[in-house]
């Protein structure tokens, strides 16, 4: 009777490492296998990945734990934990010396300073050079390419001080985007055009900060032709916050102590060169998409960024056309509005356009003249691994408001 009892509970001693063995490659098989589980680990915070690296490490040494005799696995549990941790260490050690051989990418102490209504402004001529990766992960090299900022007396991307200006380029880190500052798209503009065209985007900018930049340097500059720039993926955000702002709504202490921690470890594991490599092996082709796509007409509509971000639009377009400067407006989606599987036009692209034609001004969608492009010839006008255009991007972009601009 004994014995009939154990053989019911009897557990051959091969399942627990075979489990476990499974579920260490598990998540790379998935990384490869879905496109579903690639971008919920893919766009998240690098931890994400690092944490499944440690899984794997944790179910493989319980793997080879379960897989001795049951007399040896405490000694086999402090070897593997051994093993393990030396790992780690003389890991770290490697990484921290590949690092100090490889120029990175950074920004000088002090380059900006706090504006009661900007927020924030650059200082004058700062200047930083290094090589990016990209802004979503920092782990693929495949696109490794050296940046160099310059700014100009106001703390914008352009190579010479303006006192005037044809054309001017309002918006956020898509209007100053480009390797080197001749890579944006106002400065091909001007190589297109032979006119004076001012680059006064600037990166993290809601389109109330723009509104401020279109009174204080904009207008002064006596141009011809105002080109706005929106973005699908970040500025509903950014002009709900920039509002936050200005109401004096603070965030609390803990909220602010987890954003620098999760902004310090991210830096810290994005120049980890290892696990790019361990990156570039599970997750060899595809895109980072980063920001997720704003959502339906209804869905901008009811943002609460949406209002701030109308209104400010509203306000310096009627700006401008008392001054008797022709505005164009123009619409930049995110990547994944453009390059995942059934994609849809963006609502937010619906909306501006709107805008436009209620204004009576000119309006440029991007999402459709990229998506066009790619259907027909799966041309990317996006970095691989950064939200931005890249500079083949920049440029149609410049051939686009170029000719438009030359219509009337």
């Amino acid at each position: 009777m004994k014995g009939h009892k154990e053989s019911i509970f009897y557990v051959p001693r091969f399942i627990f490492p075979l489990i476990f063995s499974i579920a260490a490659i598990c998540p790379f098989i998935l990384l490869r296998v879905s496109d579903r589980f690639y971008h919920l680990i893919g766009n998240q915070h690098p931890s994400h990945f690092l944490g499944l690296i440690l899984f794997s490490i944790l179910a493989s040494a319980c793997t080879l734990i379960m897989s001795a005799p049951e007399e040896h696995r405490r000694k086999r549990t402090f070897q593997i934990c051994s093993i393990v941790l030396w790992g780690i260490f003389l890991l770290s050690v490697v990484d921290f010396i590949l690092n100090q051989m490889v120029q990175p990418y950074t920004t000088p102490q002090g380059w900006r300073t706090s504006d009661a209504t900007l927020r924030f402004r650059y200082k004058p001529y700062v200047q930083w050079e290094g090589w990016f990766l990209g802004d979503q992960t920092h782990w693929d090299t495949r696109e490794k390419r050296f940046v160099q900022y310059r700014m100009d007396h106001n703390g914008f991307r352009n190579k010479t001080d303006l006192q005037t200006a044809d054309i001017v380029c309002v918006g956020d880190s898509f209007t100053v985007a480009g390797s080197r500052g001749e890579r944006t798209y106002p400065a091909t503009l001007s190589q297109l055009t032979e006119y004076d065209v001012a680059n006064l985007g600037r990166g993290s900018y809601s389109a109330q900060q723009e509104l401020e930049v279109l009174r204080r340097y904009a207008l002064p500059l006596k141009p011809k032709v105002l080109i706005w720039q929106v973005f699908e993926g970040n500025d509903l955000e950014e002009a709900a916050s920039y509002q936050d702002w200005r109401d004096g709504q603070q965030h609390s202490a803990v909220r602010k102590a987890h954003r620098k921690y999760k902004i310090a470890f991210k830096q810290l594991l994005n120049r980890s060169i290892i696990l790019r490599t361990l990156r570039r092996i599970f997750m060899p082709s595809k895109m980072q998409f980063g920001y997720t796509p704003a959502g339906s007409v209804d869905q901008v509509s009811q943002n609460r960024g949406w209002p701030p971000l109308k209104a400010s639009l509203t306000e310096g377009i009627q700006l401008a056309k008392a001054s008797q400067i022709r505005t164009i407006l123009i619409f930049f989606p995110c990547k994944a509005s453009l390059y995942q599987r059934d994609v849809k036009r963006p609502g937010m692209a619906t909306l501006v356009e709107e805008l436009a034609q209620n204004l009576d001004i000119d309006f440029i969608d991007f999402w459709e003249i990229y998506r066009t492009r790619y259907l027909q010839s799966r041309q990317i006008y996006y970095w691989f691994n950064d939200s931005h255009i890249s500079d083949a991007g920049g440029r149609l972009v410049a051939q686009v408001l170029a000719e438009t601009i030359r219509q009337e």
